[in-house]
């Protein structure tokens, strides 16, 4: 049981640190995406 669970929280703690480098990605690209076509529009 010990063995079970002490793979699971390092596993969610990797996704959990993973996770805001996409919703940064996610949202620069959002904002990036109007500002390009501002420029080249």
């Amino acid at each position: 049981m010990a063995l079970g669970q002490s793979g699971r929280p390092h596993y969610a703690a990797e996704r959990a640190s993973e996770l805001p480098k996409v919703l940064l990605g996610v949202s620069l690209a959002t904002v990036a995406v109007p500002i390009i076509t501002a420029i080249f529009g």
